[in-house]
Parts: C-alpha cells; sequence; structure tokens
C-alpha cells in the first residue's frame, strides 16, 4: 500500500474483466448456430471465473472479499439485490418490448410510459431511505418487493393494458416499490 491506500487488484480485474464477456458471448451464441462455439465461451468464462474466485481467496488484498458472504444477511441480501436487479432490467427491457410489439404502441408512446416510472423511482429513493432509518428493513424489503411484482403482475392484466395512462400508473407503482426497497436492502447489508 502506498500512505494506507490498498493496492488495487489487477490480476482479480482481469480474471472477472475477461470472464464476464467469454459468458455474455455464449450466451449470445447460444441463439446462434454455433452452439459448440458457445460452448467453448462458456467453458473459457467458467474458468476464468473460478480463476477470479481463486485469486480473490488467496490476494491479500482482493478486488472482492468474499468471505463477507460467510455472513448469512450479506449473502442472502447479495442473492435478491442479484434478482431485484435482473427482475428490474428485464422489466424495463421487456415493457418497451410489450407495449411496442403487443398493444402496438410506437415507441416514443413506449418511452413516455417509462419516464414517469423512472421519475417516481427517483422520488422514493430519497424518502426510502428516510423511511429504512425509522422502519425495520425486513417490512420495506418484503412491501417492495411485493409491490413490484404486483405491478409486474397487473401490466399484463386486461383493464390495465386497455390504457397507456394505467400501464404508466401500474408501472410507476413498480418503480416506487423499487426505491422503497432499495435503501432497505443496502441498509440491511450493511448493518
Amino acid at each position: 500500500t502506498f500512505s494506507g491506500v490498498p493496492r488495487f487488484d489487477w490480476g482479480g480485474f482481469a480474471a472477472i474483466g475477461i470472464a464476464i464477456p467469454l459468458l455474455l458471448n455464449g450466451l449470445v451464441a447460444l441463439r446462434t448456430s454455433e452452439g459448440g462455439y458457445a460452448g467453448w465461451l462458456m467453458l473459457g468464462g467458467a474458468a476464468m471465473l473460478a480463476v477470479f474466485v481463486a485469486r480473490e481467496l488467496l490476494a491479500r488484498e482482493p478486488l472482492l472479499r468474499l468471505e463477507l458472504y460467510r455472513r448469512r444477511a450479506m449473502a442472502f441480501g447479495a442473492v435478491v439485490m442479484a434478482a431485484v436487479g435482473f427482475a428490474q432490467i428485464a422489466v424495463t427491457y421487456l415493457l418497451p418490448v410489450y407495449l411496442q410489439h403487443a398493444l402496438g404502441y410506437s415507441a416514443s408512446q413506449a418511452g413516455l410510459v417509462m419516464l414517469p416510472a423512472m421519475l417516481a423511482l427517483g422520488f422514493m429513493l430519497p424518502l426510502g431511505g428516510r423511511v429504512a432509518d425509522r422502519v425495520p428493513s425486513r417490512y420495506l424489503i418484503c412491501g417492495g418487493l411485493l409491490t413490484f411484482a404486483l405491478s409486474t403482475a397487473l401490466v399484463g392484466a386486461p383493464w390495465t393494458a386497455a390504457s397507456i395512462v394505467s400501464i404508466t400508473i401500474v408501472t410507476m407503482l413498480g418503480r416506487a416499490g423499487m426505491g422503497i426497497l432499495m435503501p432497505a436492502l443496502n441498509l440491511a447489508l450493511f448493518k
């Protein structure tokens, strides 16, 4: 270290920096006729991921301290955060596709549905942080997850699909739930 600053783990950075593109390109190649090529990419990505884990376990100053995941709260929180992140990205991608291809909206109309939802998320994140300081995290996490799941389910309901306004309101509700969930989850992870 130089004056108390930890050394950057270039080996771990290189291993994960190679693993992620290999794994992602392997997943993309699965959709094409290049099945054997996809297998090699996935195998290479898995090998580099194993190199990353081994490196992080042995490094004096790792990029990611894997021993943190021995704590039950940290491991559970990481799984929930990954699931929430996956769901949020999936909904953010799939909702405009659904609006355009299934309901016939234009790209601009689909974007206008997403804008108020993102504003609701931006408004609720600081509010969720304040509430998380006063209310037990488990209630906010469960409430936020339920709100997000409910709004995602309601987007496909016939009465919701009948109007762009109702889809917008339901989508805003889901993002508001995320705004309550995320600060509470972060707080629970690092207590």
